[in-house]
C-alpha cells in the first residue's frame, strides 16, 4: 500500500475517533469550563492512646493527587495534607486547625463554573446516641469533641460554596477505631461499626461514602491502599469510561467503584461492602478529562494519540480545518505513526 494511502486512512480513523471521543452519551447534558480544585486528607498516623494508625490512608490520597494533576488539575489547585507534606511544611499536617483553614481558603476561591473535590481519609467515628459523623484528624482526642471534624461542618461550608460542582469522597469507616491502649475506652462510647453521615447532604453537593451503614471499609496489603480509593484511582485513571469517553463523570464514577469494592471485598474477605451515594447534582461536570489513551491489541499496547495538523489538499481536497487545531497523528498497534505531511 503507497504512504499516501496509509497516511489517508491514519487521518480518516484519527477523525472517527476524535468525533466519537468528544460526543457526549446519550441522555447526558455536559457541563464544562472553569477551574477544578481539590483538598486531599490523608491520616497515616494518630497518637497510640487514640486511634489506631492507617498505613494506607497517605497513600490513597498521594496518589489520587497524582492523578488528579496529570489529567488537567492544575498543580496549585490541589492541596494535599499529610504527615509527609507536613514535614516540610507545616501548613499541610492534617491537624483540625489545618484542614480547616485550608478548605475555607481553597473555597474562597471559587466561582460557579468551577469544580471542588474533597477526599478524606482516615478514621471516622460516631458516638452513641448521635447521628452526626466526625472525622479524625491526626490531633484528635475523642474526650474533646473540637478536636474531631463533624461532616455537618463540611457539608455547610460546601453549601455556601459557589462551585458548581461540589464532590465529597470519604473513606473513614473503620471497625473499632480506637487503640487498646485509649485513655478515653471506658469513656468515650462509639457505635460499634461508624456509619456514613445520616444526614444528607444539601442541595448541589454530593458526597460518596466507602461503604452502607452497618459496614467497615477495609484496606488491603497487596493494593498498599484502602479499597474504595483503590478503584476510585483507578476510575479517574479512565477505567469507569469506555474509549469512546474522555470524560469522567460522577455517574461513572460511583457506578465503577460500586461495583468493583463490592466484588473485591466479596471475593477478599466474605462479606459486604457497598460504597454508597448521598446527594444530587444538576450538570454532569467532568471530574477528569482523560488526555491520550492507551488501548490493548493483540500485539501489546499502544497509545492513541489524535491532533490535527495542516493538510494538503492532494492528501484530503477541499476538507478543512478550524486554523487554530494542531496536528494529526494516528499511533498504529505494535508502535510507528501515521501522520498527515
Amino acid at each position: 500500500m503507497h504512504l499516501r494511502s496509509l497516511r489517508s486512512i491514519g487521518l480518516t480513523l484519527a477523525l472517527v475517533v476524535a468525533g466519537l471521543a468528544s460526543r457526549p452519551s446519550v441522555g447526558q447534558q455536559k457541563k464544562s469550563g472553569g477551574d477544578k480544585y481539590a483538598l486531599l486528607v490523608g491520616v497515616r498516623k494518630y497518637d497510640p492512646n487514640e486511634l489506631r494508625g492507617l498505613p494506607y490512608s497517605e497513600p490513597d490520597v498521594v496518589e489520587l493527587s497524582g492523578v488528579l494533576k496529570a489529567e488537567g488539575y492544575k498543580p496549585g489547585n490541589v492541596v494535599l495534607m499529610t504527615q509527609t507534606a507536613g514535614a516540610d511544611d507545616t501548613r499541610f499536617l492534617p491537624l483540625a486547625a489545618n484542614v480547616r483553614k485550608e478548605l475555607k481558603l481553597l473555597l474562597d476561591e471559587v466561582d460557579e463554573d468551577d469544580s471542588v473535590l474533597i477526599a478524606l481519609a482516615g478514621h471516622g467515628v460516631q458516638f452513641q446516641g448521635e447521628n452526626e459523623s466526625y472525622f479524625c484528624p491526626a490531633d484528635a482526642r475523642l474526650a474533646d469533641k473540637s478536636t474531631l471534624i463533624p461532616l455537618s461542618e463540611i457539608y455547610k461550608d460546601l453549601e455556601n460554596s459557589r462551585a458548581g460542582l461540589k464532590v465529597l469522597l470519604v473513606d473513614a469507616c473503620r471497625n473499632d477505631p480506637q487503640s487498646q491502649n485509649s485513655r478515653d475506652r471506658e469513656v468515650v462510647k462509639l457505635e460499634s461499626v461508624t456509619r456514613p453521615q445520616r444526614t444528607p447532604p444539601p442541595g448541589g453537593v454530593v458526597a460518596f461514602f466507602s461503604c452502607s451503614e452497618g459496614e467497615k471499609a477495609f484496606e488491603h496489603d497487596e493494593l498498599k491502599h484502602g479499597v474504595f480509593f483503590h478503584f476510585v484511582i483507578q476510575a479517574l485513571k479512565g477505567a469507569a469510561v469506555g474509549p469512546d469517553q474522555n470524560d469522567v463523570l460522577v455517574p461513572d464514577l460511583v457506578k465503577y467503584v460500586t461495583r468493583q469494592v463490592k466484588d473485591f471485598v466479596r471475593e477478599q474477605y466474605g462479606v459486604k461492602q457497598q460504597p454508597e451515594l448521598k446527594g444530587t447534582i444538576r450538570d454532569l461536570v467532568p471530574l477528569v478529562s482523560l488526555g491520550p489513551r492507551s488501548f490493548s491489541t493483540a500485539r501489546g499496547t499502544a497509545q492513541l494519540a489524535v491532533l490535527w495538523r495542516p493538510i494538503g489538499e492532494s492528501l484530503a481536497a477541499g476538507l478543512k480545518r478550524p486554523p487554530a487545531q494542531p496536528q494529526v497523528a494516528f499511533v498504529v498497534p505494535g508502535g510507528g505513526a501515521i501522520t498527515s505531511d
